[in-house]
């Protein structure tokens, strides 16, 4: 199943956006920063949806993930491996149960994703299988930009009534 953001649960949708991180801090919290400065990430999105807020034990899980930049200048993020996201899933204590880049390999390359003022950049798909277990859980993504802060969650929950 191909998944495009309008097939994405609308309240899927409103918790992403809500929740979204957007770096537009006037002070950046980011190592080797000087306040005042812009950082890479200041006015870029990340933005996370599923296709459901509620699954069956090791059920399919579509996730979607996109790059904005709201700001009204070109924003460039640099990478120092091939991957470009992760993807978390953690119970209600906050504690990891499954990371999506565990099992994978990334080139060992530099890399750059620019982004041009106001432009809707990169997107990713993938599918997950939710936990096996009954319960809360959180979807953290992050983009592991250098000096940059991307990252953001929505919680879900895993039920033997399933969707």
């Amino acid at each position: 199943m191909t998944m495009r953001p309008s097939s994405i649960s609308w309240l899927a949708l409103c918790l992403t956006l809500a929740l979204s991180a957007c770096g537009t801090d006037t002070e950046p919290d980011v190592p080797g920063a000087t306040p005042g400065a812009e950082t890479p990430d200041e006015g870029v999105e990340l933005l996370l949806a599923v296709d459901h807020m509620t699954y069956a034990p090791g059920s399919e899980m579509q996730v979607f993930l996109q790059l904005s930049n709201r700001s009204d200048q070109a924003r460039t993020l640099s990478f120092r491996t091939g991957q470009r996201y992760d993807l978390l899933i953690l119970d209600a204590a906050g504690t990891e149960v499954w990371r999506w880049s565990d099992d994978r390999s990334f080139t060992q390359a530099l890399g750059e994703e620019t982004l041009e003022a106001g432009q809707e950049g990169p997107a990713w798909e993938e599918t997950l299988s939710a936990p096996d277990t009954p319960g809360d859980y959180r979807l953290q993504a992050t983009v592991p930009a250098d000096g940059a802060e991307l990252r953001t969650e929505l919680p879900f929950e895993v039920t033997n009534e399933g969707p």
